[in-house]
């Protein structure tokens, strides 16, 4: 993952699943790193997140939270 990146809520679920909760930015992209996504392909989800867009990946879909906490770096 980019340093620096800004952590953002997010609303996760199992994909085409129930929801599971909310977890922050910092511990998605962990996740997603340990299941074999790049450097590159974090950046973009990252992106894509931010812009608003519902993105599923590794079994995983996520979307920024409407309401989000105060901002910090991963």
């Amino acid at each position: 993952m980019k340093q620096g990146m800004d952590t953002m809520l997010l609303d996760v679920a199992i994909e085409g699943g129930d929801r599971l909760g909310q977890f922050d930015w910092c511990q998605i992209s962990q996740t997603l790193a340990q299941r074999g996504l790049s450097h590159q392909a974090l950046e973009n989800v990252y992106a894509q997140l931010q812009a608003d867009i519902r993105v599923s990946t590794r079994g995983l879909t996520l979307a920024k939270c409407e309401q989000q906490a105060a901002v910090n770096k991963c």
